[in-house]
């Protein structure tokens, strides 16, 4: 069986989703406590995240899209 070629962007997917979860939860601890300036940058480093997070997942359905297209015109040109 052929490796998926959506394989790298799932892994960076799982990986993305991975650290937001992980930052989250220094966001969510009460101990040991974040300065406001460490609350901040973590804040910033979670919207970033989230935001990669969002680009990624559009990439990986707009290949889906495409290779599916490619799969369907290389079926249909096989009828025609």
């Amino acid at each position: 069986m052929a490796p998926d070629p959506c394989q790298p962007i799932n892994d960076e997917i799982k990986h993305l989703s991975d650290d937001i979860a992980q930052v989250q939860a220094v966001l969510d601890r009460d101990f040991p406590p974040l300065t406001d300036k460490q609350r901040e940058v973590t804040k910033q480093q979670l919207q970033a995240d989230k935001n990669k997070l969002v680009q990624r997942v559009a990439e990986l359905l707009q290949f889906r899209q495409q290779t599916t297209n490619v799969i369907a015109t290389t079926l249909l040109s096989g009828y025609l």
